[in-house]
């Protein structure tokens, strides 16, 4: 059963093992960070001791696998980077080198520049100010005439 709802909703199997590098959230307020740190144990099913790096010092959390990626060493990403040196990537898609003693020198006519802030070009909007049409007297309409009955005596 388990088998078929991981297969329908497509769950991934993330195993840990202790010692392994991994990147954590980080919770501060209210919003989440992925930090670095490091697995000490596994507490549960999904449930991990992880000692994450904040700042200089390291602090020890708990976190579910779903806060958790695995994470190269720092060693097997610079051992992947030295497999194709930049000689070979040049030659394989025919780039020429760059001239290593190349010196640009700006022209001496030139002003210096300072970088200046972008000012918004759009303009101020102002709102229209016009009182309801139901507190306006309508000058198309005829006056009123008002008559007035009086009693007379008999």
């Amino acid at each position: 059963m388990e088998q078929q709802y991981n297969t329908k909703h497509g769950t991934k199997n993330r195993e840990f093992s202790n010692g392994e590098l991994v990147y954590a959230t980080n919770f501060i307020g209210y919003k989440s960070y992925w930090t670095t740190g490091e697995l000490v144990e596994r507490k549960g099913k999904v449930i991990y001791n992880t000692l994450i790096d904040v700042g200089d010092r390291k602090i020890l959390v708990r976190a579910h696998t779903d806060q958790l990626r695995h994470r190269e060493s720092v060693e097997s990403s610079r051992q992947e980077r030295q497999k194709l040196p930049l000689d070979v990537l040049l030659e394989e898609f025919e780039i020429a080198l760059p001239k290593k003693h190349e010196h640009f020198e700006t022209p001496t006519g030139s002003p210096n520049w300072t970088p200046q802030r972008i000012r918004s070009r759009r303009q101020p909007v102002e709102p229209i100010s016009r009182s309801p049409s139901y507190l306006k007297d309508d000058l198309n309409m005829a006056p009123h005439v008002t008559t007035c009955y009086t009693a007379t005596p008999i």
